[in-house]
Formats: C-alpha cells, structure tokens, sequence
C-alpha cells in the first residue's frame, strides 16, 4: 500500500536549513551523528515531500535548526484549505449530488 502525502513541510525544511547556511550533505551528517540513518538523498526527500518524516528525525532536526517545532509546520494551509482540496462529490447517472466527502 502507498502512502499518499497531503501536506509538506519541505519548504520550511529548505527555508531552516538556508537559515542555519548548511547543505543537505552537511544536515544528513548530523543526523547521523544523532543515531538516524538519513542520508543526503533521504534527506533531499524530505525537502520535496517524497519522504514520511520520522519524529526521530524531526526532533533531530529541532535541534539541528535550534528553532520550535512550529517553525516546521509554519505557512501550511489551514483545516477549511485542505478540507475543500480533499473533498470529493459522487454524482448519481442523473446528474444529481449523492454524497459530499
């Protein structure tokens, strides 16, 4: 079964990372040097959306970053955001509404 990512935080990942002027190469070090095995290219993932954040590696990163975990999901969209992007409407042969989700 895959997983489907509805929201990343890579941007702000990206924007950390920028912030403390480290490479990607530089950040997938440190959390090894915490006992996650994370390399660059996983790493790099996690800056696009294509990798599932472990807490491990997100509380790693806090201090990587020196900065709150709100600094994480700042500039997300908000719950009435993603409930009209995740919303679907199953229409009947006739063209009338059977079911909002």
């Amino acid at each position: 079964m895959k997983l489907k990512q509805d929201i990343s935080i890579g941007k702000n990942l990206k924007k950390l990372r920028n912030g403390q002027h480290l490479t990607q190469e530089a950040v997938a070090q440190k959390l090894q040097l915490f006992g996650c095995q994370t390399t660059r290219d996983i790493y790099a993932q996690m800056e696009i959306g294509k990798y599932n954040i472990r807490i491990s590696e997100l509380v790693v990163l806090k201090e990587i970053y020196r900065c709150d975990f709100n600094d994480f999901f700042s500039d997300l969209p908000t719950p009435e955001i993603i409930m009209q992007t995740n919303s679907m409407v199953i229409t009947h042969e006739k063209g009338n509404d059977i079911l909002k989700v």
